[in-house]
């Protein structure tokens, strides 16, 4: 796929995420994906803008359930942007993930991997991300 024909994909997803939030403005993951598709393009103020528009205007009992969501959007994406070969673009998609909830220790170990295979990977950035945090955090399996 080329450059111009990814460009072209991301700016009809954009129309197409407008016009169903426009005709049906509750449905967050519309929110999540417009701003995913946002991210993709390169307007990484307007993907984050996008997804605060659900979170703002959400009750508190809300929020939790919707911040959850989108972290899970997100994997999703970062997921799908692996499977189709573009690491640069699962790179990006998980740094806003750890942005969002810097708990995730899948993500953080996920981040590892893509900045090695991107060749980003630099000491700083795994003290940034709190690795060791996450893994004395995570709940022992018995």
């Amino acid at each position: 796929m080329t450059s111009s024909t990814l460009s072209s994909d991301l700016t009809e997803q954009i129309a197409q995420y407008e016009i169903a939030i426009h005709q049906e403005g509750s449905i967050a993951s519309n929110y999540w994906w417009l701003g995913i598709s946002y991210l993709l393009s390169g307007d990484e103020i307007e993907a984050q803008a996008t997804w605060f528009i659900p979170i703002a205007n959400a009750t508190d009992d809300e929020i939790e359930n919707l911040t959850a969501d989108l972290v899970n959007t997100l994997s999703i994406a970062a997921q799908q942007q692996i499977d189709i070969g573009d690491h640069t673009a699962a790179l990006l998609i998980r740094l806003h993930l750890q942005e969002i909830d810097s708990n995730q220790l899948n993500n953080i170990l996920e981040l590892i991997i893509l900045s090695a295979k991107c060749e980003q990977l630099i000491p700083s950035c795994v003290q940034e991300w709190e690795l060791v945090a996450a893994l004395t955090n995570t709940p022992s399996e018995n």
